[in-house]
């Protein structure tokens, strides 16, 4: 998602991208008409920078801290059955959006 307001620090971000080598990228903003291929390369996006996020939630001062939003990250970020329903979503959006890409045209097909 695109979001114009943000607590992470881009050179915290940078860091944890830079300690796992991952690529840079422009952000995904939302877009209303076409949101499930939006959300497609959100999900793909997300899975591969899943190191980064969780080197970067785990490194975080606040990972410690019971009850915050960073140490709730981090925890979810281990979580083996979150990672399981972001990879299931990377695999079944593609023939999704095909089939959705077609339904959406205007002439007959059939």
């Amino acid at each position: 998602m695109c979001s114009r307001t943000s607590n992470i620090v881009p050179s915290d971000v940078r860091f944890s991208k830079d300690f796992t080598t991952m690529d840079n990228y422009k952000l995904v903003c939302h877009c209303g008409t076409r949101w499930l291929s939006s959300l497609q390369s959100c999900v793909e996006r997300f899975l591969q920078h899943w190191p980064a996020l969780t080197a970067y939630f785990q490194s975080n001062n606040d990972a410690e801290k019971p009850g915050s939003r960073v140490a709730g990250f981090a925890q979810n970020l281990q979580d083996p059955l979150l990672a399981l329903n972001f990879r299931f979503l990377a695999f079944i959006l593609d023939p999704l959006n095909t089939f959705n890409t077609k339904f959406q045209v205007t002439r007959r097909s059939i």
